[in-house]
């Protein structure tokens, strides 16, 4: 199977691309996959990926991914540049411990720059999660990720990340929402990322 290039990445292979979402649907679709984990503007655009995924073989997780991407994410001279909201539904049955967050997190970024255009040899990502307060069902995290950006620029990035992982008892699943923006927390954007909320009420605080 061919690695996925998300059409919102404006990557090559646009066949492949077309072949794995439709394979996503389906199986969403046999799996009673939501459409969508969280509430965001309807101008955000959609990517939803299955896990596990060929191009991210040493992930220790199952379920799928929910991307949303700003309208101007690919645009480095606004400031949403590199602004989305990375969502994972996960099988299990207890809250991921922060160690494995971070690895398969690190690992999602190490491998999704591989291919680019820009270079054949860049540093891997330098990933920095710390635990913020837990909340009755989860816990809220923040971190700092440092990365080639492969995408757009061709030079090492660094992004903010405010999140938080919840436990879905009845669903035996817990959700994991990753916001993420190079700008400072101070800025507007985080307004918009902060009233992110997950869709489904049985992981809500």
């Amino acid at each position: 199977m061919c690695k996925l290039y998300y059409s919102n990445f404006k990557r090559s292979k646009s066949l492949c691309v077309a072949f794995l979402l439709s394979l996503s649907l389906l199986v969403g679709a046999q799996d009673d996959t939501p459409s969508s984990i969280v509430k965001v503007d309807s101008t955000w655009s959609t990517e939803i990926i299955p896990f596990p995924v060929d191009w991210l073989p040493k992930l220790t997780i199952k379920g799928f991914e929910e991307l949303r991407f700003a309208p101007n994410w690919s645009d480095p001279k606004h400031q949403e540049f590199w602004t989305l909201v990375m969502a994972w539904q996960l099988e299990t049955e207890t809250i991921l411990p922060m160690k494995e967050l971070q690895f398969n997190l690190n690992h999602y970024f190490t491998e999704l720059m591989k291919p680019n255009h820009w270079a054949t040899e860049f540093p891997d990502p330098i990933l920095q999660l710390q635990d913020l307060e837990a909340t009755k069902s989860g816990i809220n995290f923040k971190g700092r990720l440092t990365f080639f950006d492969g995408f757009h620029t061709g030079k090492v990035i660094s992004v903010n990340i405010l999140g938080n992982q919840t436990l879905c008892d009845a669903a035996n699943t817990s959700v994991i929402v990753f916001r993420i923006s190079p700008q400072d927390y101070r800025e507007a954007i985080w307004k918009e990322l902060n009233a992110v909320v997950v869709n489904d009420k049985d992981c809500l605080d």
